[in-house]
């Protein structure tokens, strides 16, 4: 995805992706408005207008921001000079210039002592205090003392640190897992390892903070498949997690991570797709592709979108503005200017007519025409 979106910044500046995921209620009706249309209503009457977090919006009034829900009632009073989204069911806001925690009732349960904070993550939030960063439990208690330069959020019971300069992951109960002893350290661990870099140089350390592959690269990325591309003194290419190369890469201008068994490169400015053997087996032909997912990629070819299979076949006619992800059997495109619904087959289940596509809560399908919104559901479609 990163690669088309760059190319289409330059070439389709307008389009964009978005991953829809499409579960189906049993009935049709008219509805309330979608969140970005309840953000264009709500647009007029405040100040300012954030986003949609857990059933409520951020708003500024006079100055002050508070909190509506969806159908635009202030349920929390507009009485923060700053404030975030909920996460967890706690909101940080700043009160008299600090930071604390109020919850949907606007009930303050963490008061606002802090110079700075983060939201919550995997029950604990960060806080600064005295210049030190730590972090607090929902009931306010200080779980893990102010003693980091920097603290990150918590993700898969891992947090990043910064300790005497340098960095390092924590797990939850305040043990250093990964030592702080790294220039840098990507936090998220994919297939057991995360880049770590030592000496200006990128390698690789396991969860419990073993160097597998040592940092010798002026760049790493995430393992995909039991690959990961890196580079190597100008040399790119592919290792596998022993730190062997089995895939040469430096032919390439672009090359994207493996996924499904396929990884996209750009060759004489064309996209194409290389397998694990390093055998380009889907041409580079494309102004821009995407990378597999459920047996499909988008694709950009003559300046229009659509979907090619494993073996390179245009499964979908290249012939829309713009196409989205499949989740489930439907996928959003844009054809003519206007929004509609396709399945795997290409065929157009609810026709481009409309200006905006999404799904509600309960997962039926909602499209937005002229101010007017609609719900389609499984059975509507099927009929």
């Amino acid at each position: 995805m990163d690669y088309i979106r760059k190319v289409e910044r330059k070439k389709y500046a307008v389009l964009a992706v978005v991953i829809f995921g499409l579960v189906f209620g049993g009935y049709m009706e008219f509805a309330e408005c979608t969140q970005s249309a309840a953000k264009d209503t709500l647009a007029g009457q405040y100040e300012d207008v954030g986003g949609f977090y857990e059933g409520l919006i951020l708003v500024k009034y006079n100055g002050k921001w508070g909190y509506v829900d969806k159908y635009g009632k202030m349920v929390i009073p507009a009485q923060y000079e700053a404030a975030g989204g909920f996460r967890e069911g706690l909101a940080m806001v700043v009160y008299n210039g600090k930071k604390g925690f109020a919850n949907k009732r606007g009930e303050m349960v963490i008061p606002a002592q802090y110079e700075a904070a983060g939201g919550f993550s995997e029950g604990l939030a960060r806080v600064k205090y005295n210049d030190q960063w730590g972090y607090v439990d929902k009931r306010g208690k200080m779980v893990m003392p102010e003693q980091y330069e920097y603290v990150g959020d918590f993700s898969d019971g891992l947090a990043l640190v910064i300790c005497n300069g340098k960095w390092g992951c924590i797990d939850k109960s305040g043990k250093m897992a990964i030592p702080a002893q790294y220039e840098s350290v990507e936090l998220y661990f994919k297939e057991g390892l995360a880049c770590v870099k030592d000496h200006g140089k990128w390698g690789y350390v396991d969860k419990r903070g073993k160097m597998v592959i040592p940092a010798q690269y002026e760049f790493t990325g995430d393992f995909n498949d039991g690959l990961a591309l890196v580079n190597d003194n100008g040399k790119k290419g592919y290792i596998d997690r022993r730190g062997k190369m089995v895939i040469p890469a430096s032919q390439y201008e672009w090359a994207g991570k493996f996924s499904e068994g396929l990884a996209m490169v750009v060759y004489n400015g064309k996209c194409g797709y290389i397998d694990k053997r390093g055998k380009m087996v889907i041409p580079a032909q494309y102004e821009a592709a995407d990378d597999f997912s459920d047996g499909l990629a988008i694709v950009v070819y003559n300046g229009k979108w659509g979907y090619i299979d494993k073996r390179g076949s245009m499964v979908i006619p290249a012939q829309y503005e713009s196409v989205e992800h499949f989740s489930g059997d439907l996928a959003i495109v844009s054809y003519n200017g206007k929004k509609g619904y396709i399945d795997r087959s290409g065929k157009m289940v609810i026709s481009a007519q409309y200006d905006n596509g999404d799904k509600s809560k309960d997962g039926a399908l909602k499209v937005r025409k002229g101010g007017l919104d609609k719900r389609f559901s499984k059975s509507t479609l099927a009929n």
